[in-house]
């Protein structure tokens, strides 16, 4: 019995100690949890800060780059319209001095003046190629009938010496009728099949009914100095009218340029390279020309109807791009967001082109690039 006791006596400090120690323990787990818990909840807070500026700082530079490729896009734009506006102005001057030149060149042979006999003409519209039979009184410079030559190789009076001094080409016309139709009765303006387009007129009315402008302006005794349909294509003219002694219309002398013949404009215009692989093109704006490619990639679509084009969607984008460029003025620039699949890609590729127009050439300027040529600085700042 005693010895019971004494084993009781002995085992109680034990249990005592062994109570107190996993108080200690309990304590010193809630001291530990009480500082590692500011430690962790600082971590946290800290890794929550950096992740949202992170996320921010990724949204902010994503717009920034997509401004990027939107000021890059404009900037080529406005280049080449400014580019496009300084040639059409030193145009303007040049046409004036070759009318000059013309204008005394005719002079100087004696001016014009008609016969009383008449000749026989196929005279055939320049825009719906219609011919119609007329008789006119021959037209003289000085003495000299100016003929119904063809052939490129035997000269035509005035019409080619003014091509000798000045480069471009010339015409004379003459009045058919009271209208004001204009007949080429001497030119060195080729047709397509390489022979002198006489016999041509420039009617006074367009096909479409409203007044030609051309005619409109010299039959009311002014010259015309612009943009104008020459035979087949578009050219820079001045057209002068030519006047009897009664101060009447009675033809026009005229000179020109043909407008996409400006080979060192089309050449500065191809160089140009937006982001690393984008380019400028040129399209019509309006009339037969809508949606052409006036001047594409390489030339190699040049010429081209691209009014139906669709992007990767089904979008008629061609058709948003030049009805957007015909709203802007003054060289602003709109802008065309669209995807584009290339032959042998298996993705589209979204692309941006800013847009703007020049009226007095009907030329759509469009500066355009792949979106992700502006991307590898935003995909680093990504990983980082």
């Amino acid at each position: 019995g005693h010895d019971a006791i004494a084993l009781t006596t002995k085992r109680s400090p034990g249990t005592s100690q062994l109570h107190e120690e996993a108080k200690l323990m309990k304590i010193r787990t809630k001291i530990l949890a009480l500082g590692i818990a500011p430690v962790v909840f600082t971590a946290a807070a800290i890794i929550g800060t950096v992740y949202v500026q992170k996320s921010g700082l990724n949204e902010n530079l994503s717009a920034q780059f997509d401004k990027q490729a939107r000021d890059e896009c404009a900037k080529a734009a406005k280049d080449v319209y400014l580019m496009v506006r300084a040639q059409h102005e030193s145009l303007q001057l040049k046409l004036q001095s070759d009318l000059n030149v013309a204008s005394d060149t005719m002079e100087s042979h004696g001016g014009v003046s008609f016969a009383e006999e008449t000749t026989s003409w196929q005279a055939v519209n320049q825009f719906t190629k219609q011919p119609t039979s007329i008789n006119l009184p021959k037209m003289l410079v000085g003495e000299t009938w100016l003929g119904q030559n063809k052939d490129p190789s035997t000269e035509s009076p005035v019409v080619d010496e003014v091509k000798g001094l000045v480069g471009g080409t010339c015409t004379i016309f003459q009045r058919m009728n009271p209208a004001g139709d204009m007949l080429r009765v001497c030119t060195n303006v080729e047709k397509t099949d390489g022979t002198r387009a006489i016999g041509t007129y420039i009617p006074a009315t367009n096909p479409d009914g409203t007044r030609n402008p051309v005619i409109e302006q010299v039959i009311s005794g002014k010259t015309y100095l612009g943009r104008a349909f020459v035979v087949n294509d578009w050219y820079q003219t001045a057209y002068k009218p030519i006047t009897d002694t009664s101060g009447k219309v009675v033809g026009v002398l005229y000179v020109g340029l043909k407008q996409e013949s400006i080979k060192s404009l089309r050449a500065g215009i191809s160089d140009i390279v937006v982001g690393k692989t984008g380019y400028v093109y040129i399209l019509g704006g309006t009339g037969n020309m809508k949606g052409h490619y006036l001047l594409s990639k390489g030339g190699l679509r040049d010429g081209e109807n691209i009014w139906e084009a669709k992007d990767a969607e089904g979008n008629l984008f061609i058709q948003s791009v030049v009805n957007k460029a015909l709203a802007t003025k003054d060289g602003e620039c709109d802008y065309q967001r669209y995807p584009w699949l290339n032959d042998g890609e298996s993705q589209a590729r979204m692309k941006i082109a800013a847009v703007t127009y020049f009226e007095p050439w009907d030329w759509v300027i469009g500066a355009g690039a792949y979106e992700d040529d502006f991307e590898g600085a935003k995909q680093e700042v990504a990983g980082a």
